[in-house]
C-alpha cells in the first residue's frame, strides 16, 4: 500500500523499469499492494490506471503523463467497423453526438456532471461540456465583455 498519492508516479516509473508490463504479458498486476490496469493503444501509448487511487499516468514517447482518471469498466460503443470506436456526448444544442475515441482521446468531466470528449491539441483550453459553453458564451455577450 502506497502512504500517499504522491507516491503513485513512482510506482509506475518502477513498474516501467523492471518491464513487468512486459514481462507477465498480463493487462492486471498487483504491485507492492497496488492494483494497476495496463492497456496499450494502437498508436504505442501505455497507460496505467490506478483504480484505488484514482491516478491515470500514460506512457508516450518514453515520457511519463498524468492524465485524468478514467474507469475502464465504460464500454464504448462499436461502429458498423470495429476499428472505429464511438462514445457519445452532448452537442452544441444539446443533442446526442457521436465522437470517434481514436481522435477524442482525452475525457472532461464538466461541472454539470455531462462528460465532453477532447482532442489532445484542446486539452488545454476545454473546461465543460458545449451546453455549458454555448451558455456561457451568450452570458459573456449578454454583459458585453467579451
Amino acid at each position: 500500500m502506497l502512504a500517499n498519492r504522491g507516491d503513485a508516479r513512482d510506482l509506475v516509473k518502477q513498474i516501467i523499469r523492471e518491464r513487468l508490463a512486459e514481462k507477465t504479458g498480463v493487462q492486471d498486476i498487483v504491485y507492492m499492494g497496488e492494483e494497476v490496469n495496463i492497456t496499450k493503444g494502437a498508436d504505442g501509448t501505455v497507460r496505467f490506471n490506478l483504480p484505488r487511487l484514482y491516478k491515470s499516468f500514460v506512457l508516450m514517447s518514453c515520457r511519463l503523463y498524468e492524465r485524468q482518471y478514467t474507469n475502464t469498466n465504460e464500454k464504448p460503443v462499436l461502429d458498423a467497423n470495429p476499428a472505429s470506436l464511438t462514445v457519445e456526448q452532448l452537442g452544441y444544442d444539446g443533442t446526442p453526438e457521436k465522437v470517434n475515441m481514436t481522435d477524442f482521446k482525452n475525457r472532461i468531466v464538466c461541472p454539470c456532471g455531462n462528460v465532453r470528449w477532447v482532442k489532445n491539441a484542446d486539452l488545454f483550453q476545454v473546461k465543460k461540456c458545449k451546453p455549458c459553453t454555448v451558455r456561457e458564451r451568450k452570458e459573456r455577450r449578454r454583459k458585453g465583455n467579451g
